[in-house]
Order: structure tokens, then sequence, then C-alpha cells
């Protein structure tokens, strides 16, 4: 505008001195209209030969009644000068500042921190505008003020700094904001809010309150980005010692709904809900107080959805050493003296009951709703595999450890150590017993036979173990024979040695003679003399150690005389029992110390 003026005053100029010997001076307006003004309202002064009026009077361009000290009835050009991709601190230049009414700054690709230079002539009034002139969100910064896309900015400069008129956004404080009479959002237009209350010690700095709300929210904060890496809503404090939580959800009054509730149906690989607790020592990185709780959930985490796979609906995860933590990383307490209903419940499926449950008397079950004992585990589903109530995989025993009062286990049998100086083998005794009478087939001179039937014949024995056996045969044999015992098998047999008894008898029971041996091998070994007896009993006792491979032991039975079909019979609740007590290197177990 300075440099318009200019261009006026020169013509002025330029037409006085060409007529300076007339009465009257002829000028031109801004719109080209020519104007003949006496020329005695006009003198030439100083050695610029300046040009002002001789009276105190205003002056006015394009209007013949000014208003005021200078009065423009038309329109006004203003200088500008424009930049482009300023440096991030931009510093608009003296000479910018003394030859030009404003600037125009197009940033595309970052904001800008822009400063005024003084004006080398300091005498207040001067007038610059900014304007933002950026394509995309970058905004200018100026000083404390802030100068968004598209806006403009006028600077009045007062004497010695520049100031902003409250055409450029500055700090609002919250009082300041008038009642709303339609639906409406607000635009940050990309800028960082913050709300600040530095003084006020007890007082609550932010409140939303609704007297009628009914199905809509409180408080929204929803983010529809696809690229967030950040938070949609953070909540964050320094103070050491709050008493309420840093974030505390209360609910005064009685309700049916959540008091707090996290949505996310869209999670695949991130975590609904993050707890970072890293410095936590004496406090609780979650604390949920429901004091008057009776039939709904003080914490509901839930998932409806069937794409949960790798992840958790809950996790909770520490590197505490061992030796710090008291209450453990997850912690599940009832301080009230009550012996009644449930503690801890963890279903696994659809049935009650199907997972973990803890009572309030102490009482734990598995798979049991309402368990009757410390410990009370439901029964396995016979014949399915994985469905045990309780497994124990193999370990390493060593005799120089004294646990009293445990169970444990190695790849042979299993220990019970009831005190302080013995540990017992646990028997895992198997039996194979004969239901009802089994009647053999013809039977060669000298030719083994299994004392049980098919099916029955042969007992599975494991690798490098001892194993204790007793066997009890009833047989009806009618006819003068040797009765010899043997094995067989597919199992390597390291070493065997039994006591074998054969008591011989008539049809009825009474005993006429008896005869014992002792046997160290599984090979064919006779128990009597031949003799004609209607009944025979044999009893074996001894032990069996197994090399190292397993396979199967076959107790058999051998006669010195052919028998025709149906004249053998293995009667019923004959047996074999076999319990394992050890490696088959073991030599004492139970009584150490």
């Amino acid at each position: 505008m300075r440099k318009r003026l200019s261009y006026i005053i020169v013509l002025f100029q330029c037409i006085l001195i060409s007529h300076i010997l007339t009465a009257q001076v002829r000028v031109v307006d801004n719109k080209g209209t020519v104007m003949t003004i006496d020329s005695s309202y006009w003198i030439r002064t100083g050695v610029n030969n300046n040009i002002c009026t001789k009276y105190s009077g205003n002056v006015g361009i394009a209007s013949n009644l000014p208003g005021a000290s200078l009065h423009n009835g038309g329109s006004t050009i203003l200088g500008m000068t424009s930049v482009s991709n300023t440096a991030t601190a931009y510093v608009v230049p003296v000479a910018s500042v003394d030859d030009y009414s404003g600037v125009v700054i197009t940033q595309t690709g970052s904001a800008a921190t822009v400063t005024l230079s003084s004006p080398s002539n300091a005498t207040p009034g001067r007038r610059f505008i900014l304007t933002n002139a950026s394509v995309s969100t970058f905004p200018l910064i100026v000083g404390s003020n802030t100068l968004p896309i598209a806006a403009s900015g006028e600077f009045v400069w007062n004497g010695s700094a520049w100031s902003a008129p409250s055409t450029v956004s500055s700090l609002v404080p919250l009082s300041g904001l008038t009642a709303a009479t339609n639906t409406a959002g607000i635009s940050n237009g990309d800028f960082a809010q913050t709300w600040s209350w530095n003084a006020s010690t007890a007082i609550n700095p932010f409140t939303i309150g609704s007297n009628s709300l009914t199905t809509g929210n409180l408080f929204t904060v929803a983010n529809t980005s696809a690229s967030q890496t950040a938070n949609a809503f953070l909540v964050s404090s320094t103070a050491t010692a709050p008493t309420s939580g840093i974030t505390h959800f209360n609910y005064s009054a009685s309700h049916t709904g959540n008091g707090f509730q996290l949505d996310d149906a869209t999670t695949a690989g991130g975590n609904v809900m993050v707890i970072n607790a890293n410095s936590l020592t004496s406090g609780n990185a979650l604390s949920i107080n429901v004091n008057t709780l009776t039939t709904g959930t003080g914490v509901l985490i839930s998932s409806t959805g069937t794409d949960l796979t790798t992840g958790s609906l809950l996790a909770v995860s520490g590197q505490i050493p061992a030796t710090t933590i008291t209450n453990g990383l997850f912690s599940v307490r009832n301080t009230a003296a009550s012996s009644a209903g449930t503690v801890a419940s963890i279903q696994a499926n659809t049935t009650l009951g199907s997972g973990l449950t803890v009572l309030a008397n102490g009482n734990i079950g598995i798979g049991k709703v309402a368990p009757t004992a410390s410990l009370h585990i439901a029964g396995s589903v016979t014949g399915v595999a994985g469905t045990a109530s309780l497994k124990m995989d193999a370990g390493v025993v060593s005799s120089a450890v004294i646990d009293q009062g445990v169970i444990e286990r190695d790849a042979n049998v299993f220990y019970a150590t009831p005190n302080s100086v013995s540990r017992g083998v646990l028997p895992a005794v198997s039996y194979t017993i004969i239901n009802n009478p089994y009647t053999l087939g013809a039977v060669a001179a000298n030719t083994a036979f299994g004392v049980f039937p098919s099916g029955q014949a042969a007992i599975t024995v494991a690798a490098n173990t001892t194993y204790e056996f007793e066997a009890v045969y009833y047989i009806t044999y009618a006819g003068s024979h040797v009765t010899s015992s043997l094995f067989g098998g597919t199992a390597t047999i390291s070493s065997m040695r039994y006591r074998a008894q054969l008591t011989a008898g008539t049809a009825s029971g009474i005993v006429t003679a008896i005869s014992t041996t002792n046997v160290n091998s599984s090979a064919v070994k006779a128990l009597n003399a031949a003799a004609n007896v209607a009944e025979t009993v044999i009893e074996l006792h001894g032990i069996i150690r197994v090399g190292a491979t397993s396979g199967t032991l076959i107790p058999q039975l051998r006669s010195s005389t052919a028998a025709t079909t149906g004249t053998i019979t293995i009667q019923q609740n004959s047996f074999f029992k076999l319990t394992p007590i050890g490696n088959n290197m073991i030599t004492t177990i139970g009584n150490w110390q």
C-alpha cells in the first residue's frame, strides 16, 4: 500500500511541478479519473520536495470527503513477496519487512517456525501480513501463535516487537468456550492440543457430565486410521503416591451394565489391553475394587469369536527374580473370614467344572465344580488317550536327596518317601487271571504250552527293569506225568530266580504230595516226579531282570506225556502277578539315608 501511495504522490508531484505557476493542479485517482484541484491546498516542502496538504486536513483517495487522515474510497493492493519450502526455522529478512506489506509462504515438505525481523524504521504502527498457502497439513508457528493452512494473520510492530491480533490462533482458556446450539465438531487442524492446569491442587480439571444420557456414550475416543502406531487414548502420570489410582473409575450407583468395557473386535496380532509396570515394587499394576457386587462379574474378559490361536485372552508376564516376589505375578486372594463359596474358577469348555475350581475352604478341584477334598481330581475317560486323572513324567530319582512326603517316578517305577529315612516302591502291579476254566487242545509230550489262553498268554515287560513275580496255577490233569515250568517270549531275560512248589492232590482237594525246587533260569525245570494225580497246584515266586530288549514274557508249562484234547484244564482264578521294583541293576530299595 505504501508503494501505491508513493506512486500517487510522485504523480501529484509531477503535475504540480508542471503547473507550479498555475492556480490549479490536475491529479489522477486510482480509478483513472482526472480531477482539477486548487493548488492553494498543496505545498512542496523539504529537500525531497515532499507533497503535503497545506492545511492539516484529511487526504482522500477516490473520495472528495475524506473522513480520516487517509481515506481510500476504493480497493487497495498491498505489495507481497512469496517463498516456498523454507527451512524449518525461517526468518523473514529485514528487506522484506521494509519493502513489502507481507509474505506468502508455501510449504510442501514440513511445517515451519517463522520469525519476523525487526524493521529498519522502528516507528510503531507498521503492519505485516503472513499467509500460509501450504498445500498439505503444515502449519506455520510464529512465536506462541499458530497459523493453519489457508489462513492469514496480520502482525503489528509496536516499536520494539511484533504482536499478533486475534486473527491468529493462540491459547484460549476453556472458560472462553460458549454453549453449543447444534450438533458440531471441533477440528484441531492437525495441531497438537494441550490443556494445562498448573496451579490448582484440589479441583477436578476436566469433567463431563450428563443427567439424561441413555444409549449414547459420555466420552468417545475414535480413530479411523489404519496405520496408527501410537495410542488412541493415553493416561500418564509422574505422581508417586496417587491414593485413588492414576486412572480411577468410580460408579456410586447400582447398575446392571459394565463398569468398564474394552471392545476390540479386529485385533489380529496385537493386544487388546496392555498394562506395563516395569518399576512396580509393592503396589498393584491393576486394582479393581468391587465392594458391593452380588451377582455380576468384577472383571470379565471374553471372546466370542473363533480366531484366537496363538494369543491369550489374559497374559501375565514378568522378569522378576524369585527372591524379590512374595505375592506372585498373579494373585487371587479372599481376605474375608469365609469357608463357603468359590474363590476362583477356570472353565475349560462348555462343561461346568471342566477346568479348575478353588473353594473358599481351600479345596481345589480339577474337573470338579464342587471338590470335597484338598485336591479332588475327576476320573479319566476309559480307553481315551490324554484323559488320565494324573500323569507324571519320568525323572532322575537320586538316593542322595531326602525329600519326605513326595512321590517320584523314574523310567521304571514310582517311588514314595513317607519319612526322612526311607523310600519305597509304589506297587504298579499287573495281573493276568483266568476268569473261566481254560481247556487245552491236544498237547504233545514234552511240548511247551501257555498257561493262559490266547489274548492273555503274553505279558509285556519293559527293558532294563527288575520285576518281582508271583503265580498260582490250578491244573486238572489225570494220568501219570511229570510237570515242568518254563518261560517264553520276546524280551531278553538277564537273569531269573524263583521258588517253585507243586502240590499234588485228589479231585476232592486232598493233598497227596508236595515238591519244592529252586529255579535259576527261564528254561525248562521239572517240578515233580512222575505221578498219577487228579489235581495239581503250582506256586511260583521270584525275581526277573529284563535286559536291554523289551518285549513279552509268556508263562508256560510242559507235560512229560501227551494229552488228548480236553485232558488238561487250567482252572478259574489261576493268576500271574508282576510288579516292577526298579532298574535291572537294582540292589536296595527302602530304608536308606
